[in-house]
Parts: structure tokens; C-alpha cells; sequence
């Protein structure tokens, strides 16, 4: 594949990512409107970027499809476009990596370990304006020659970050499965596939660009990749939060209307241990019931 056709597929790819991104976002603000104001402002700053993002990558795509019959591509200096497409995806990454840890942290418990991912995402977020910033004043072959290094260090940071925050996620989903109900499970079930399923997308397209950049620096198919990355992030963002549309209407599918009602409209007997067996306890119903409402609602409060 030729640099410019790697190129102008992959901001086609993009362009339709960032329209997915649109509809996602569309449907968590209607859907959604209870959710905490910090969360809110995230997603709409997460838009604000992309659409800049967009527009960057839209000028880039047509400066190199313009000037590509003239050739030479890494010895000329890239188009500004390109560099500020690179800040505002090293924003989007940063961002919706810490707020999946943060997510992580919450329903793990595991405080000390989140700081441990935040501190790595911190430090990809300078590298990755670093590398942007000083990209402005060095051609293309200097980029490779200088910072080819940091390139892929970044690269493979995200790669384990996301794997990292989706097993996590997924080991502490499994535990909880193993002592929560059968209805319980099922959603618990549900959740480690959407968690493993996104974490895995960006962790690929991480993956395949590193892979692409080590083997053909020249060919530019990574950069094709690259521009994919950003809107990748904000749809993984935003599915995180609008799949709880879903899993709330799979727990009314298998709701059970609760007990803690019905035993307290009934009056109180007292019955001998004789007459009958713990299982059927109303009590024992109730503590049943809680049980398995506190487990669902762990499950869902993970999602927001």
C-alpha cells in the first residue's frame, strides 16, 4: 500500500469513527442527564477535542494528498496540521485512560495501583506533547532519526495500560461473579465482555501502529493507523458509559419484585425451628434479596 492511499484510508476510517463518536454522544446526553456534572463536562470536553482533532487530520489529509506527487515526504517538513492532530490525540488517550483507571480504582479498591497507572499516563501525556512540539521545527527524517525511541515507548505504553486496566477490571468482575447470584452473573458476564472487548480495540490499534512504524517508516501506513487512534479512545469512552442502557434493561428483564415489602406489610409470626426450615425463611429471602440488589448495583455503579 502506498503512503497516500494508507493515508487517505485510514482519515476515511477516522472520519467515520468521529461520526460513531457523534451518535454516541448524542445518545448519553438524552439518555443520560442524571449523571454527575464532572462527568458530563468530560464528554463534552472529549467532543470539543475530537472536533478539533478532525479538522486537523481533515487539512493534513488534503496537504499530502496535494504535494504528494512531489515525493520526498521524509525529507521535507510535515504539515502543522499533523502536529496538532498529535496534541489533541495525546489529550484524548490521556484523558479516557485516566478516567478508566479511575473507574478501575473505584471498584477494585485498589488505590495505590491506580496512582501507579495515572503517574504512567502522566508521564506518556508530557512525552507525547514533547514529541509534538518539538515536531514543528524538524523534518520528518529527523522525527525518525531523534525520536523514533519515544514514538515507540508511547506506543507501547498505551498498549499496557489498556491491557492493564482491562484485566484488572475484568479479574475483580470475576471474583465478585463467582459469589453473586445466577441473574447477577449473567450481567457480571456482560460487563467483562464490553470491558475486555474495548480495552482490546485500543490496545490493537496501539499495537498494529507500533508494529507498522517499526517495519515501514517510510510507507506511512502507520500514520494511516494513527489518525484512527483518537476517535478509537472517545467511542471506548462514551461505550463505556451508554451500555448501561442496555445492562438496566436486561436487570428489568430479571427483576424480582423484592421481598422487603411483602414481609413488611404481613404480620409477624413466630414460628418453632420445627414448623419450618431456614430456607424458607422470609428472612432469610430478604437478606437473599439485598444480597443480590447490592451486587447489581456494584455492577452498574462501575459503569458510571
Amino acid at each position: 500500500m502506498s503512503s497516500v492511499a494508507a493515508i487517505e484510508a485510514g482519515t476515511l476510517v477516522s472520519t467515520f469513527l468521529v461520526g460513531a463518536c457523534t451518535l454516541q454522544a448524542v445518545a448519553y446526553f438524552s439518555k443520560f442527564p442524571e449523571d454527575r456534572l464532572f462527568v458530563k463536562i468530560l464528554a463534552a470536553f472529549l467532543c470539543l477535542v475530537l472536533l478539533g482533532y478532525t479538522i486537523a487530520i481533515a487539512h493534513f489529509h488534503y496537504v499530502f494528498t496535494i504535494n504528494s506527487s512531489q515525493g520526498a515526504w521524509d525529507m521535507v517538513y510535515s504539515p502543522v496540521s499533523i502536529d496538532v492532530a498529535s496534541i489533541f490525540s495525546t489529550i484524548i488517550s490521556a484523558v479516557v485512560q485516566a478516567f478508566l483507571t479511575d473507574r478501575m480504582r473505584r471498584f477494585t479498591k485498589l488505590h495505590h495501583f491506580a496512582k501507579v497507572l495515572w503517574f504512567l499516563i502522566f508521564f506518556n501525556f508530557v512525552r507525547g506533547c514533547f514529541i509534538s512540539a518539538t515536531s514543528f521545527n524538524h523534518t520528518l527524517a529527523d522525527y525518525n532519526h531523534h525520536f523514533r525511541w519515544l514514538a515507540v515507548t508511547g506506543r507501547l505504553l498505551d498498549v499496557v495500560i489498556d491491557i492493564v486496566i482491562s484485566a484488572t477490571l475484568s479479574w475483580s468482575l470475576f471474583r465478585q461473579r463467582n459469589l453473586a447470584f445466577r441473574r447477577t452473573t449473567r450481567l457480571i458476564d456482560r460487563i467483562i465482555m464490553v470491558t475486555i472487548n474495548t480495552g482490546t480495540l485500543a490496545s490493537a490499534m496501539a499495537a498494529a501502529t507500533t508494529i507498522c512504524y517499526l517495519t515501514m517508516p517510510v510507507r506511512f501506513v502507520y500514520v494511516g493507523l494513527y489518525v484512527c487512534t483518537a476517535p478509537v479512545y472517545v467511542n471506548t469512552f462514551f461505550a463505556s458509559l451508554n451500555i448501561r442502557t442496555s445492562l438496566r434493561r436486561d436487570v428489568d428483564a430479571d427483576h424480582i419484585p423484592s421481598i422487603r415489602f411483602a414481609v413488611s406489610t404481613l404480620p409477624l409470626t413466630v414460628k418453632s425451628p420445627s414448623a419450618s426450615s431456614p430456607s424458607e425463611s422470609p428472612v432469610m429471602h430478604t437478606v437473599a434479596a439485598d444480597r443480590e440488589e447490592d451486587y447489581r448495583h456494584n455492577a452498574l455503579s462501575m459503569q458510571s
